[in-house]
């Protein structure tokens, strides 16, 4: 007598990420569902800094951020020393631009990206923006 068996489907292998926060900075390593492993360094304060020639609204990076796209958009830009922020609205899809909602003085300055997150969930936000899949569920 042959019985009909019903089996649950494997569950959905998730991202692991780990974080590591010391006083200046922390450290991100997340193992994604395929094994590949990748990293990401973020200060402890959740924010980013870079070095970027202001031009009316938008922001030309010296170095492309870690990753393109619509996370950026939860995050304010600060000019270091000149105390104002600034929502930021788009950021090149590579990475080497910003978009701010007001314009800025032009020159070349340091900037801080300031995120609303804790910098572990801002490094594991970023990491997975990084790698091409900003929605993954991860633990």
């Amino acid at each position: 007598m042959e019985r009909n068996r019903t089996t649950k489907p494997a569950p959905a292998r998730r991202w692991r990420i780990t974080a590591d926060t010391g006083g200046t900075f922390t450290d991100i390593v997340g193992c994604a569902p395929d094994g590949r492993i990748w990293t990401l360094k973020i200060l402890s304060s959740g924010a980013l800094r870079v070095r970027a020639a202001a031009r009316g609204r938008r922001l030309l990076l010296e170095r492309p951020l870690p990753a393109g796209g619509s996370i950026w958009t939860a995050f304010r830009a600060s000019c270091i020393g000149r105390g104002s922020e600034h929502d930021i609205q788009v950021v090149a899809p590579d990475g080497s631009w910003i978009e701010l909602n007001t314009l800025v003085p032009d020159g070349t300055a340091i900037w801080e990206l300031r995120s609303p997150w804790a910098a572990p969930v801002a490094g594991a936000r970023l990491l997975l923006a990084r790698a091409g899949c900003p929605d993954a569920p991860f633990e």
